[in-house]
């Protein structure tokens, strides 16, 4: 039960739920102005595997391609090179931070472009 562990630290409110041996999270994220993400993370028991969803964009569609805004049609969000819908080398801390950066990142993105967003946070090119 690490995985529930790891996510009571991270958010004590998220919904969880099991599905086929795997924790499933639903948190809800704010970025710094105050729009609203749903975001959905899926890890093994102990927080390994972990990948990252995004159920709500309060943009609505996304303009962007994904090696600019790194969310697929789907709603995977790529928070790291090596992670896939199906595996993933990341752990649940990792991407729960990094998918509450991704939220602050892509609000910057429809704000900015990706040419501005890429000079003021250079990870977002990589």
């Amino acid at each position: 039960m690490r995985a529930l562990e790891i996510m009571r630290r991270l958010n004590p409110n998220a919904i969880d739920a099991m599905e086929n041996g795997s924790h499933i999270f639903v948190e809800d994220v704010c970025d710094s102005d105050g729009r609203w993400y749903r975001i959905e993370y899926r890890c093994a028991a102990d927080g390994s595997n972990a990948t990252s969803w995004l159920l709500y964009n309060p943009w609505g569609y996304n303009p962007f391609g994904y090696q600019e805004s790194h969310l697929r049609t789907d709603g995977f969000i790529c928070v790291g090179s090596g992670a896939h819908t199906e595996r993933s080398p990341y752990g649940l801390d990792f991407v729960v931070k990094r998918s509450r950066f991704w939220c602050n990142g892509y609000s910057f993105l429809r704000e900015h472009g990706y040419e501005t967003t890429c000079r003021v946070l250079p990870d977002w090119g990589g």
